[in-house]
């Protein structure tokens, strides 16, 4: 099971839960317990953009820009650039605006619950990308987990710096021994 983002934290609490159904695990730029920058500045300009964030007016708004984006632009062929922003523009708003309140203001801490997770785990965070850079040595210890830290890249390696993404990916399924 491999989990990026909120779904490394949905992957995470799968695994911890009902251990019995997760073979191995990867988990990546994700945090088992706060999605918060931990900036107070960065934390309360993204608290008040949320806030002021309407809903009804779509979702472009919602979706600030940052210094990945002109790494994930530069990677993807035209077409998968455009299947991007088509999935962008499928999200719900209302939904995203919630997410986004409930991610950045508190998530239940996992850690207590991630001690029966005994399979095969790696986690994989980009050099830039925190919060989750800063939590990821103690996250992989929790987990007792391999940790990659991508060079260079920040919230989405596995668009930005693929060959790396790949090779860490890989690394797991081999030392999982699971045959791709």
């Amino acid at each position: 099971m491999l989990g990026h983002s909120m779904g490394g934290y949905v992957a995470m609490s799968l695994a911890g839960g009902a251990p019995h159904l997760v073979r191995s695990l990867i988990v990546m730029d994700t945090s088992a317990w706060s999605f918060s920058d931990e900036d107070p500045e960065s934390a309360a300009l993204l608290a008040a953009h949320l806030e002021t964030y309407d809903p009804t007016g779509g979702l472009a708004p919602a979706l600030p820009t940052g210094p990945e984006d002109e790494l994930i632009a530069a990677r993807l062929s035209p077409a998968a650039a455009e299947r991007r922003v088509q999935a962008q523009r499928c999200m719900d708003p209302h939904a995203f605006r919630r997410l986004g309140r409930e991610l950045f203001g508190s998530v239940r801490d996992l850690r207590s619950e991630l001690g029966g997770i005994l399979v095969p785990t790696t986690v994989i965070v980009g050099e830039h990308d925190e919060p989750f850079r800063s939590q990821a040595p103690e996250l992989s210890s929790v987990l007792r987990a391999d940790l990659q830290i991508i060079d260079g890249a920040h919230h989405s390696p596995q668009l930005t710096h693929e060959a790396e993404w790949l090779a860490a990916v890989r690394a797991h399924l081999s030392s999982a021994q699971i045959s791709v």
